[in-house]
């Protein structure tokens, strides 16, 4: 797998009302509150994927509300009509088989609370020893966006997203 890397800049917009600075989204990434998402089109195992954001000061993308699940739904269809699987940043532990406790057990890899979710049916089912991480796809024939469970090793497409920050520059 080739994939290309960048070179990014970050540019500074400061506020005319506050004197405070906005980072920019490098080019072709997408602002959304105060975050930059991108799509890679180039399959790899979660682990990698997620390496890779790091790389870019970056991590796979963690959604926090319909809002954030929406925008990433489009975003995937803008860069694959096919809607296929492709990684986000939830893992779990997958010695982890007590229902109850699952809510506990999730962790997005930029460190931020698991607050919000949207579970394919059935899922997470733990039916594949070594299943820890999460994919969001796309339910058969249904077109709907849902989070699957599934091992690391599957090579998939992914979504990364950047924090962004304010800085005073008074």
């Amino acid at each position: 797998t080739y994939i290309h890397t960048h070179a990014y800049a970050c540019y500074c917009l400061r506020s005319k009302t506050d004197g405070s600075c906005t980072a920019a989204c490098p080019y072709g990434w997408v602002k959304f509150d105060n975050r930059c998402f991108t799509y890679f089109a180039s399959p790899l195992d979660w682990y990698s994927a997620e390496i890779y954001c790091v790389n870019l000061g970056a991590n796979l993308a963690s959604m926090h509300n319909e809002n954030e699940y929406q925008m990433v739904k489009s975003l995937i269809r803008a860069h694959d009509p096919d809607e296929n699987p492709a990684w986000i940043g939830l893992s779990g532990e997958d010695s982890q088989k007590d229902q109850q406790m699952l809510k506990f057990g999730w962790v997005w890899s930029d460190g931020t609370r698991f607050d919000f979710t949207r579970w394919n049916s059935n899922e997470p089912n733990y039916s594949n020893n070594g299943e820890c991480c999460v994919n969001i796809n796309w339910a058969s024939g249904h077109k709907v966006c849902r989070l699957r469970y599934i091992h690391a090793s599957i090579s998939s497409d992914w979504l990364t997203a950047l924090q962004g920050s304010k800085t005073d520059n008074s």
